[in-house]
C-alpha cells in the first residue's frame, strides 16, 4: 500500500487525510485492479475529495507511435474519479462497492510521450453519489484531457 496516501495532514488549505477505509478502497481496490496495474497507475496524492494519479507513457499503450490511446486516458480519468469518490469513505459508514454512472471525456490535445497526472476533485457529494471534475496534464502542465464523472457508492 502507498504510504504517501496516509501521510497527508490537515493544513490551513483544508487538506484532510483520507481514512483507513478510503485508503483501502483507493490503493487496495482501485489502483490494485488488474487494469490499473497493467497501465501502471499509481497514487501521487490522496485527500478527502481530491486524488492525483500518475501514468507513465509506454509504447504498448499507444494507438499510433508516440500517441497514447484514448481508452487509456479514459481509464485513467475513470479510475481517478472513482478514487476521489472513495476518498470520502470512512469506517463509520463503509461502502460495499461503487460504479461510474456517467463519464464525459474531452480530449484537448494528444498525449505524446510524456508522464501524465490526473487530478480528480469531487465537486458534489451525497451519501450515495459523487460528481467530480478531472483534468489530465503532462509533466509540463499542458492540459491533455478534461472530464466530468458521476459515481455511485453502494452501501
Amino acid at each position: 500500500m502507498n504510504t504517501s496516501v496516509a501521510s497527508h495532514t490537515a493544513t490551513a488549505s483544508n487538506t484532510t487525510t483520507v481514512s483507513r477505509t478510503a485508503r483501502e478502497w483507493i490503493e487496495g481496490v482501485l489502483v490494485a485492479s488488474p487494469v490499473a496495474r497493467h497501465l501502471g497507475l499509481r497514487t501521487v496524492r490522496a485527500e478527502v475529495d481530491r486524488v492525483d494519479l500518475a501514468l507513465d507513457f509506454r509504447d504498448d499503450l499507444t494507438t499510433v507511435p508516440g500517441v497514447l490511446h484514448g481508452g487509456v486516458l479514459a481509464t485513467l480519468v475513470d479510475t481517478a474519479a472513482a478514487a476521489a469518490s472513495a476518498s470520502g469513505l470512512d469506517e463509520a459508514d463503509p461502502a460495499a462497492g461503487g460504479a461510474t454512472t456517467h463519464l464525459n471525456v474531452t480530449f484537448v490535445t494528444a498525449a505524446t510521450g510524456r508522464h501524465l497526472t490526473a487530478t480528480a476533485v469531487v465537486t458534489y457529494r451525497t451519501r450515495s453519489t459523487t460528481h467530480s471534475t478531472v483534468t489530465v496534464r503532462d509533466v509540463d502542465g499542458t492540459l491533455v484531457v478534461t472530464a466530468t464523472a458521476t459515481s455511485r457508492i453502494f452501501r
